[in-house]
C-alpha cells in the first residue's frame, strides 16, 4: 500500500505535470494554427 504523504506527493506531481503539458499543448496548437492560417495571428 502507498502511504498517505506519498499519495499527496503523487497527486501534486500529477497536477503539475498536467498543467505543464497543457501549456505546451496550447503553445503548439497556436503555432500550428498560425502556420495553417498563413498570415493570421494566433489567438
Amino acid at each position: 500500500m502507498v502511504s498517505q504523504p506519498t499519495k499527496i506527493i503523487i497527486l501534486a506531481w500529477q497536477l503539475f505535470v498536467n498543467s505543464f503539458f497543457r501549456k505546451i499543448y496550447k503553445y503548439f496548437e497556436k503555432a500550428i494554427n498560425a502556420r495553417n492560417l498563413g498570415d493570421e495571428m494566433p489567438i
